[in-house]
């Protein structure tokens, strides 16, 4: 896009194709070729702004679990024996997507929380008993 508009500016400054940027291009000259490029640049940063807003809002607006006595988010420290907060697994035959969907939901409610999930943390169903 950027590569197309530089050339389109310099299409119109140059005085050997004088009037190829009005046939070509639909500008009578680089003046309006360069304004038209300043009014893209400041159009797509708006858009870009609005973007990171837009995202930062939404990301603020996300619904946490929070304590009832205090009304923040849990403290989620895990003593250095422990690696995770919970431990989920399934039947291997059925049942995986509904795991990771609780799993997938609990890490959004409870950012921070670490949850064993056999799918995700076991290499071999054989070494079940030795991962827990």
């Amino acid at each position: 896009c950027w590569f197309v508009l530089g050339v389109t500016i310099q299409l119109c400054e140059s005085a050997a194709y004088e009037d190829m940027c009005s046939t070509l291009v639909g500008l009578e000259s680089a003046r309006r070729a360069s304004d038209l490029v300043v009014a893209l640049a400041a159009a797509m940063l708006a858009l870009s702004l609005l973007l990171v807003l837009f995202k930062t809002a939404s990301a603020v607006s996300v619904p946490t679990i929070r304590l009832a006595s205090t009304g923040r988010p849990p403290i989620l420290e895990l003593p250095r024996t422990c690696h995770f907060h919970g431990f989920i697994s399934h039947a291997w035959g059925t049942g995986q997507d509904q795991t990771h969907a609780i799993v997938r939901q609990m890490q959004l409610l409870l950012p921070g929380v670490k949850v064993w999930l056999d799918v995700d943390n076991l290499d071999d169903v054989g070494k079940l008993e030795e991962s827990v």
